[in-house]
């Protein structure tokens, strides 16, 4: 044993010496004889005797580590505080935190609960320089996202007079959305935000219901004619059992820079409000109407460059079957539960995607002539439509489809629906290129990405269609392939593969280097999305 303090060996047994007789008896069970036992009486109080010396030097040696560990803290807190007065952030140039906290997107600006989290309040609390940066950078205040989550609101009014005075004179980019009728209640919110209509630039409202949709319209019409600066509105209901609303309101009329209209959410399941609007400005457009209705709003609109819409009837016989709308300029197109496509003549269209399109998909595409780079099918369209559309489709890049109950035909099962679309993208090797061969034309011939969705524990898919499958992706020049299940998880079925697709997935990564991936409910419709 050595000295804690100068480290010195020490001189003296740490240990009592064990007597010689008694080291035999550890390891019999022999009884010692009287001396023995004395012998080990001895050993025992002398080794007690010295483990109090050691107990005693322990507690000094604790103490002198305790010491040791908090000097050692208080040092680690003291090089923390340094370090931070050599942090880059605070050597940042202010003019380079405003370009940062104009990078913030608006939707994480939020007044509601926990408002101090929320930027710009939270950035403006990191140290005086960023303090100073956001009061000089006005675009950064000019974002309001106003939740109310019930009766009474949540959000302070103090907070928005204290935001707007920091937008200067900003245009303003303003949310509110409602979860409860008894939100309306309170106009404090209005107050501060209507006499500032002018400088408006983007207006998104979501409502709880029709009745309360309507109250807020007329208490918006005051902003008519006084809109000059907005570009962008949304207005969505969320009704839990939606009806058309009546009438058209006449609020938007007047708005010279307004291109972008949202009457609906992204999955278009409720019905659309009806604002007289300056159709020819529309650039961008999101609703759901009768058929006659939504032909008339694209015929008002030949500046249309990406829409969505769809349908609250199928009452098809409004519509004159010779009828035909030209959207010249329209560029991405998305149909959700809506046949009204085949009236449609979009030659510039690119994007497509339809829900529910049958029998009109091929007659479309025939029609515009258009160049399509990507095609989403997502249902109702059925093998026969499929097969005549897609030889159209020289420019294809991307195509996606998914196939679920009550897609194919009454005289086939889904399985064997699945495996005749396969066959038909199989390229074999008579194939041509050219649209003259069309007997043996390839489909789809510079196809890159190519998406399959199907319900994976359906009892009418058997996946002996994965030879095929291997054959038709090994054929073509593709980059990615998506599989993913459709429908919602049920226990483990969204993760669980059967081993025939697995084994197909990973013989296709090892001998072709593809990118292929199988993909649960929730990611393909992530990966849908992802692409436009």
């Amino acid at each position: 044993m050595s000295c804690h303090q100068c480290g010195a060996s020490s001189t003296a047994s740490s240990i009592p010496p064990v007597p010689s007789m008694a080291r035999c008896l550890f390891t019999s069970n022999i009884c010692p004889v009287d001396s023995d036992a004395a012998a080990a009486k001895r050993f025992i109080a002398a080794a007690e005797s010295f483990i109090g010396v050691l107990d005693c030097r322990i507690e000094i040696l604790r103490a002198v580590l305790d010491q040791l560990v908090a000097e050692r803290g208080h040092l680690s807190s003291r090089i923390a505080q340094h370090r931070v007065i050599l942090s880059p952030v605070r050597r940042i140039p202010p003019e380079l935190i405003c370009e940062i906290l104009a990078w913030i997107p608006p939707q994480s600006r939020k007044i509601g609960r926990h408002v101090v989290e929320q930027p710009p309040w939270q950035l403006a609390h990191i140290c005086r320089s960023w303090r100073q940066a956001a009061l000089a950078c006005p675009s950064l205040w000019s974002s309001f996202s106003v939740l109310h989550h019930g009766y009474p609101v949540s959000f302070p009014p103090e907070m928005i007079e204290t935001q707007l005075f920091h937008t200067g004179s900003q245009p303003l980019d303003i949310y509110f959305g409602w979860k409860h009728d008894g939100a309306l209640q309170d106009t404090s919110c209005w107050d501060l935000f209507l006499p500032l209509c002018h400088r408006w630039r983007s207006l998104r409202i979501e409502c709880p219901s029709n009745r309360a949709a309507e109250a807020l319209i007329e208490r918006l019409r005051v902003v008519q004619d006084n809109v000059p600066l907005l570009e962008r509105v949304e207005f969505f209901l969320d009704d839990e059992d939606p009806v058309p609303l009546d009438g058209q309101w006449d609020l938007l009329s007047n708005a010279p820079r307004l291109s972008q209209l949202f009457l609906v959410d992204v999955a278009l399941n409720s019905y659309s409000p009806d604002f007289t609007v300056p159709w020819s400005q529309i650039t961008h457009y999101r609703g759901v109407f009768p058929h006659a209705r939504q032909l008339d709003i694209l015929r008002r609109s030949p500046n249309l460059v990406q829409c969505s819409i769809g349908s609250d009837d199928e009452d098809v016989t409004a519509v004159h079957p010779d009828m035909m709308v030209q959207s010249l300029h329209l560029r991405q197109l998305h149909a959700e539960h809506c046949s009204i496509i085949g009236h449609i003549i979009a030659p510039a269209l690119q994007h497509l995607s339809v829900n529910n399109p049958s029998p009109t998909l091929h007659p479309f595409i025939h029609h515009s002539s258009c160049s399509l780079t990507t095609l989403v099918v997502t249902k109702g369209c059925t093998l026969e439509d499929l097969s005549v559309a897609l030889p159209l489709c020289l420019a294809l890049e991307r195509l996606v489809v998914k196939m679920i109950r009550g897609f194919p035909s009454a005289d086939t099962t889904l399985n064997n629906h699945i495996s005749s679309f396969i066959d038909t993208l199989q390229i074999s090797s008579t194939s041509s290129p050219s649209p003259g061969t069309e007997a043996n034309m390839i489909i789809c011939p510079v196809l890159a990405i190519f998406g399959l969705g199907f319900p994976i524990r359906s009892s009418q898919i058997n996946f002996d269609w994965t030879d095929k499958l291997f054959r038709m992706i090994q054929s073509r020049s593709l980059s990615t392939v998506r599989l993913f299940n459709v429908g919602l998880p049920r226990k483990m079925d969204d993760v669980r593969l059967p081993q025939a697709l697995g084994e197909c997935i990973q013989r296709l990564r090892d001998e072709q280097s593809l990118d292929i991936e199988y993909l649960t409910a929730g990611e393909g419709v992530a990966f849908m999305g992802s692409l436009g």
